[in-house]
């Protein structure tokens, strides 16, 4: 009997830390700082390493060009691990959103250089 409560409370406890972490929620913030720069403010609670809240911030930005049918140019990230009490990682990603460039309107062609005027007349060319 005391070994069934036991297990019980055992698992109540872990159902219980279970839930605590599933509380915690991202908590993001975008901010536009002129017409086409915005910056992202993001701290994600389950992430324990810097870099992935920074991969993941990059990806909203992404997104949020897209929206406006732009490129997303990436200008600056800070970002930090968790810290004492603080639960997850946080980053600030700044960004442009950019219009797209023009491709090319010809096909390449490859630059050919033309040996006829190092050769004299007697000479010919043999290298074709």
């Amino acid at each position: 009997m005391q070994k069934l409560m036991m297990a019980t409370a055992l698992a109540a406890a872990a159902l219980l830390a279970g839930c605590s972490t599933l509380t915690a929620q991202e908590q993001k913030k975008v901010t536009q700082i002129d017409s086409n720069t915005f910056e992202i403010e993001l701290m994600q609670p389950w992430e324990k390493q810097e870099v992935r809240a920074r991969e993941n911030a990059r990806i909203m930005a992404q997104q949020i060009c897209e929206d406006k049918n732009t490129g997303m140019q990436p200008l600056q990230a800070v970002s930090r691990p968790p810290r004492g009490d603080q639960a997850g990682a946080w980053t600030r990603f700044t960004f442009r959103c950019v219009g797209f460039v023009e491709g090319p309107k010809r096909e390449y062609q490859p630059l050919r250089l033309r040996t006829e005027s190092l050769f004299s007349d007697d000479e010919e060319d043999t290298r074709q």
